[in-house]
């Protein structure tokens, strides 16, 4: 009898040679994208150093800025495509994007106390085109950073700690009938077993598991309670004296097996969403209320990285003047990629106190 044709591994094998091909195609774009970047990069400083000190073919370098501007954006484009399909989910990856980002944008900001202002067209020009690649890469590199912290979030919504880390309940299925109340008490979430549920005191009592430090994942007594058909009172002072008292565990061992739980692990699932949206809307009104206050601080600083470049190339290029006249937001691009970076570190921040300090 012919053995039946196994679709599932099928189906594996092309995936595995797709994510393969994928990701021979992103570590082209990666390289030749860099390569073109990097490239007309330094043309382009190159263009801006030759026409602030000195002159050149004036006609050749305008004919070679479309070149440039072309390979700059896509070279960008293309590498952060490729950097971002290679390392998904890597902290490292982000914070290039952005860096690179910053680098690119920011070069009106550190190039001309080096070199001097730019003296004709050609100079102005290269700085547009430079800005201009630099701003798109930055949206670019924003969206991946947003879309990023937009993953973890949910995964962190409905996955909560990773599997290693459950030792009670680990491998348990939702219950049927479950219950998923939104902040709610051990026996309103989906892992309360029902046959439990009815003979356990902490139910009976209106009270949670983790608060009482016992319950029906780690707590011999309750379950064997349950197994035995224990009845346990209905009023809530009466089922009260019939929760364990474990003696045998210090309180941190008790705190241990919470962290532990798979019950425990969904209440800090619905403890994250509730810190998610109140760091989502604290940042936005923070931001809202102190913007004017944050860009005075971002000019403050860049006046001040100014003056530390004067002092040390013995230049004075007028920078800050020039920025101020100018209608491009140098500062404001600087703030928001700023406020980007720390908002993913409290996000960050905020996965570790309630994933893994448990708190």
């Amino acid at each position: 009898m012919a053995a039946k044709p196994d679709f599932g591994a099928s189906n594996k094998d092309l995936t595995d040679s797709l994510m393969s091909f994928l990701g021979g195609v992103a570590r082209v774009l990666f390289w030749l994208g860099t390569l073109s970047a990097a490239f007309s990069f330094g043309m382009l400083v190159y263009y801006i150093y030759t026409f602030s000190v000195g002159s050149a073919d004036a006609q050749q370098a305008a004919d070679n800025l479309g070149l440039f501007n072309n390979l700059l954006l896509l070279g960008l484009l293309a590498g952060g495509l490729g950097a971002a399909f290679l390392w998904w989910g890597e902290s490292v990856m982000t914070a290039s994007l952005v860096g690179v980002a910053l680098i690119v944008v920011l070069v009106p900001q550190y190039i001309p106390p080096l070199v001097g202002e730019p003296r004709n067209e050609i100079a102005i020009n290269c700085y547009k085109v430079i800005t201009t690649a630099g701003t798109v890469y930055a949206v670019f590199a924003a969206l991946v950073l947003l879309i990023d912290i937009g993953i973890r979030a949910r995964d962190r919504f409905v996955v909560g700690v990773k599997a290693d880390q459950i030792k009670f309940g680990k491998g348990m299925v939702e219950e049927k009938d479950k219950q998923n109340v939104f902040m709610g008490k051990c026996w309103q979430l989906p892992y309360c077993r029902k046959f439990v549920r009815e003979r356990c005191p902490i139910y009976h009592a209106r009270r949670s598991c983790w608060r009482e430090r016992v319950g029906c994942m780690c707590e011999e007594q309750v379950i064997r309670n349950a197994m035995e058909g224990k009845t346990i009172p209905k009023n809530v002072l009466a089922a009260a004296a019939f929760i364990p008292k474990n003696h045998k565990l210090t309180m941190a061992q008790k705190r241990n097996r919470c962290r532990q739980c798979v019950i425990y692990n969904e209440h800090q699932k619905h403890k994250y969403r509730l810190s998610l949206f109140v760091l989502n809307l604290g940042y936005l009104a923070f931001i809202a209320v102190m913007w004017g206050t944050l860009l005075d601080v971002a000019k403050s600083l860049l006046h001040r990285v100014e003056t530390g470049v004067n002092s040390v190339t013995l230049a004075k290029t007028g920078l800050q003047a020039g920025l101020e006249a100018s209608s491009f937001p140098f500062e404001a691009i600087l703030l928001v990629a700023v406020l980007l970076v720390i908002f993913t570190y409290l996000l960050k921040t905020l996965e570790v106190v309630i994933f893994k300090f448990k708190i």
